[in-house]
């Protein structure tokens, strides 16, 4: 087994998109979109709750589960697009020694998908729960900044979904990083697509209370990020 990277960072941002471009890039690598599963969703955030020992053998648990994947593809690399990851980078840097990026998207966008999706709208969904009693709307606000507020100290590098999935030299930067061919050929075939659109997004109509407390609950990172604040 060649294990060559991950990619993570917040659901709804692109990972999907982005492992299918990737798989179609380098033959010798077979990537993988989140490839455990409700295993990895049931256990990620516990994990990271109970500390870094339990994320290690949390990681070290998927290593067995893996295993059966890369049985069925002995002789390619392996590799992981998985926003499941996003709280595990010191331990995936640790365990594995491979690169790990990260993935972001407009947090506007992000808010809205998840919006979109009953996140914060049913019991238990997602696993992390903010620090107070939010409405959805803000729990949603909070837990995209609160995912890349995690990331940022941690010095992993970042690609904006926008700038992957429309210009070239974004995207070969990023195989670079990564050590995956660039093919401009399967990247412009895939430009502006999307993947994982089976539920509608709303309309982005924020009214100013809306923007208002978006800003105050990631315009921080929003900022960072070099994202707009307000207006499509």
């Amino acid at each position: 087994m060649d294990l060559r990277f991950f990619v993570t960072g917040h659901g709804r941002s692109g990972t999907l998109w982005l492992a299918r471009v990737l798989n179609r890039c380098d033959p010798t690598v077979n990537v993988h979109h989140e490839p455990l599963g409700q295993f990895d969703a049931a256990r990620y955030a516990a994990a990271y709750e109970r500390g870094a020992p339990a994320t290690e053998r949390w990681l070290r648990q998927r290593v067995t589960r893996m295993e059966r994947i890369w049985e069925r593809h002995p002789d390619q690399g392996y590799a992981e697009v998985n926003s499941y990851l996003r709280y595990c980078v010191p331990r995936l840097r640790e365990v594995f020694d491979v690169p790990v990026a990260a993935l972001v998207r407009d947090g506007r966008y992000v808010v809205r998908s998840m919006l979109a999706r009953g996140c914060y709208t049913r019991a238990g969904y997602p696993p992390i729960q903010p620090p107070q009693s939010m409405s959805p709307f803000a729990a949603c606000c909070w837990y995209w900044a609160d995912t890349y507020r995690r990331l940022i100290p941690l010095g992993v590098r970042f690609w904006r979904l926008e700038d992957v999935n429309a210009r070239w030299p974004s995207f070969r930067s990023l195989c670079n990083e990564v050590g995956l061919d660039a093919d401009r050929g399967v990247w412009t075939a895939n430009v502006n697509r999307r993947a994982n659109v089976g539920v509608g997004d709303a309309p982005l109509d924020w009214d100013a209370e809306h923007t208002a407390a978006f800003e105050m609950l990631a315009g921080d990172v929003q900022e960072f990020f070099e994202y707009p604040m307000e207006g499509e």
